[in-house]
C-alpha cells in the first residue's frame, strides 16, 4: 500500500518471457478519500534497458472493488529479466492487490 509519498510501490517478479502476446498488470483498490490516483505502469526487461510497454494513468479508482490497470505486450523475441513497475506520485494512496501476467496467444481478449 502506498503511503502518500513518490516512488516504486511495485516492481518484479524478473521472469523469462517467451515470444508471444501478453497481457500484464495490477489489481489496484483507491484508498483514503483522494479522488484522483496518479501513477505509472511499465512493462521492462533487461534491468530496465528494453521497455516492453508503458501507461500513465490519472484514476478514479473505487475504494470498494479492485479495477485492473493492464498493458498489451506483444514480443517476437525472449524477454529475459522481464518486470512490471507501479510507481505512485506524491499524495496517491493505492492498495496493490495482485499482479497478474498471463498470455493471450491463440484466444481473443478485448477489454480495453
Amino acid at each position: 500500500m502506498s503511503d502518500g509519498r513518490a516512488g516504486f510501490l511495485s516492481f518484479g517478479p524478473y521472469i523469462s518471457l517467451d515470444p508471444g502476446e501478453y497481457v500484464v498488470g495490477f489489481y489496484l483498490r483507491r484508498v483514503g478519500i483522494q479522488k484522483l490516483a496518479s501513477f505509472e505502469v511499465d512493462a521492462v526487461a533487461a534491468g530496465g534497458k528494453a521497455l516492453a510497454a508503458e501507461r500513465y494513468c490519472q484514476a478514479d479508482l473505487f475504494d470498494d472493488v479492485s479495477s485492473l490497470i493492464f498493458l498489451r505486450i506483444s514480443t517476437e523475441d525472449r524477454l529475459d529479466g522481464f518486470e512490471v513497475r507501479l510507481q505512485v506520485q506524491q499524495e496517491t494512496q493505492i492498495e496493490l492487490q495482485s499482479l497478474v501476467i498471463f498470455s493471450t496467444n491463440n484466444r481473443r481478449w478485448s477489454a480495453r
